[in-house]
């Protein structure tokens, strides 16, 4: 795309459990985009050269496993933890222009969920964000009875966090959480991916009614709520969790197994086959969109100038927002894709 004149800044907040795999999502995310979107003109990079770097990296991660498959059936993936908060800029553009969506996925750290001296660091990134991904390691999720749900993937820490910033407050305007279900492809291969949404529902129950409840003078603000599962190697599933000498999970001291284990069930997959990794993105895109309609459809109208405050500034004087917009009924339409699993609890603003 080349170099950009960024117009337009979306924070998207990304939390969930130490070494989900977030940063996977994201390198095959940008792998998909433009196919799944190729009738459009909405192409995606990623200009910033450290968070290219970082992708790339990430996808010959991924490209390795495969290449090892003769010689290693089985493998464990190597989701090296954030040490730190990390930005990644993907940019959303149209061909042929010079402007540009840039939406920031900030990768928080699991540990942050657990330590008092982040609250105030997570605090200041919320304020800032209007969209928040929760990545869900599925294996974690679903084996042993959800035994390792709750110490790998932090439900509960997540939900106290979204509930004490006021996430729904209406004064905050409207927002969208989107429930992704990581390396699912086992529950896929088995048919078991309504199962899969189910157990995110029953999981994330509590923050699910707090999205959901009545705000301020009895409203709420229109909160979006997806669960949106993703297949993010697509050829090579999870297998089982090591064992000890004792036949027992070997679990680490906090808790969690200590090496989960995944396999290649087709030996003649040569390459990652991720499928649906551009929802996250379609998701923002579609919710982005409808806002700047409607703050454009209501400018001057008094009620909408504080209760969209969120896009006042930018959107109102996004200069591409009309080029843009033009693009929303490709991106609604892939948004109503249904994939395995997929379930709109909340349609907030969205028209799907």
């Amino acid at each position: 795309m080349g170099k950009t004149s960024e117009a337009l800044r979306i924070h998207v907040m990304m939390v969930g459990g130490r070494r989900c795999g977030k940063t996977s999502v994201l390198a095959a995310m940008k792998k998909c985009f433009t196919g799944a979107l190729k009738d459009s003109s909405l192409v995606l990079n990623a200009d910033d050269f450290e968070a290219d770097e970082a992708l790339s990296k990430k996808w010959q991660e991924m490209l390795r496993y495969f290449q090892k498959k003769e010689s290693e059936r089985t493998f464990s993936p190597n989701h090296q933890a954030t040490p730190d908060i990390a930005h990644i800029p993907l940019h959303v553009g149209l061909k042929n222009k010079n402007s540009s969506i840039c939406v920031d996925f900030v990768d928080v750290p699991g540990e942050w969920f657990t330590q008092k001296d982040f609250a105030g660091q997570l605090q200041q990134e919320m304020d800032k964000s209007r969209i928040v991904l929760i990545a869900i390691d599925t294996p974690h999720l679903m084996e042993a009875g959800g035994l390792y749900n709750e110490p790998l993937n932090r439900c509960s820490r997540v939900t106290s966090m979204l509930k004490t910033v006021k996430f729904a407050s209406l004064e905050k305007g409207p927002g969208m959480v989107l429930f992704v279900p990581l390396k699912c492809e086992r529950y896929y291969n088995e048919g078991r991916m309504e199962e899969v949404s189910e157990a995110v529902q029953k999981a994330y129950a509590e923050l699910i009614q707090y999205l959901q409840q009545p705000g301020l003078a009895g409203m709420t603000a229109p909160v979006s709520i997806a669960v949106t599962p993703i297949l993010t190697l697509g050829g090579a599933e999870f297998s089982r969790f090591e064992r000890d000498e004792a036949g027992e999970i070997a679990e680490d001291p906090d808790g969690r197994p200590r090496r989960p284990l995944y396999h290649f069930p087709d030996m003649n997959v040569s390459g990652p086959e991720p499928k649906w990794c551009e929802m996250p993105m379609i998701y923002t895109l579609a919710f982005v969109f409808e806002v700047a309609k409607r703050q454009r459809e209501q400018r001057g109208k008094g009620l909408f100038g504080s209760l969209w405050a969120w896009f006042e500034q930018s959107v109102l004087q996004w200069a591409g927002a009309k080029d843009y917009l033009t693009q929303a009924q490709a991106v609604g339409e892939k948004a109503k894709t249904r994939g395995d699993g997929y379930c709109l609890v909340s349609k907030g603003i969205l028209h799907l």
